[in-house]
């Protein structure tokens, strides 16, 4: 729910030491590399040089973060509980918790902010009052020289966005957008692959159920 960079860095030169034999940042995107593979998530849209996702090397795609995040929530049901729980909770927890507060994303969407000078972005899922689950992630890349936007612009945005995914159409109640401030997160971010300029790209996807790792042993 909140940001641990440094556990996050931790783990991927671990993942590295554990898969690769290397505890080192070419260990570790191994690593990454080929669990993705496992998934059936798409590699050519990743570039990940360390855990915390604070490299400006970093790059990611919109596509790249729905299709993991679809694979996960449709694979095995306790991992996906534990995924869930890790996450922040719009309007209730970690670094969602003073967004959308009293609204109808409150309770109901599950993910994970993202910000360096220069991009922004939130990725998870949200659970409609009716219905099945969703998966989305919003990047957005700027110009870093533009101070002030990621508070001033890119939030509101995707509040706005997360609404409009949960069919609600409402905008943020006046005491959250009063609470709302520049408390700055830094995940898990990535730059998205936007080319250059102020671009940015939101993408929503519902899962599908997939067989559990154990399912899939001997294929």
């Amino acid at each position: 729910a909140e940001s641990r960079n440094s556990v996050a860095d931790q783990l991927f030169f671990s993942l590295g030491h554990a898969v690769a034999g290397e505890g080192t940042r070419a260990g570790g995107a191994r690593a990454v590399t080929e669990a993705l593979a496992r998934l059936g998530v798409p590699r050519e849209d990743l570039v990940q040089v360390d855990g915390s996702g604070l490299s400006r090397e970093n790059r990611v795609s919109a596509r790249a973060v729905t299709a993991l995040l679809e694979r996960v929530l449709g694979a095995d049901p306790a991992a996906a509980r534990l995924y869930q729980q890790s996450l922040a909770v719009m309007g209730q927890k970690g670094t969602l918790e003073e967004r959308l507060a009293g609204t109808a994303a409150e309770g109901r969407v599950f993910a994970k902010t993202g910000w360096i000078s220069g991009v922004s972005a939130l990725s998870g899922y949200l659970v409609p009052a009716h219905g099945r689950p969703s998966v989305f992630s919003i990047l957005i890349e700027y110009p870093s020289e533009l101070g002030g936007l990621n508070t001033g612009a890119w939030k509101p945005l995707q509040d706005e966005l997360v609404l409009l995914f949960l069919g609600g159409g409402a905008r943020a109640s006046p005491r959250a957008s009063a609470r709302r401030r520049g408390r700055e997160a830094a995940p898990r971010c990535r730059r998205p692959r936007t080319g250059p300029g102020p671009h940015g790209r939101a993408r929503r996807r519902r899962p599908r159920r997939t067989p559990s790792p154990d399912s899939r042993r001997g294929s």
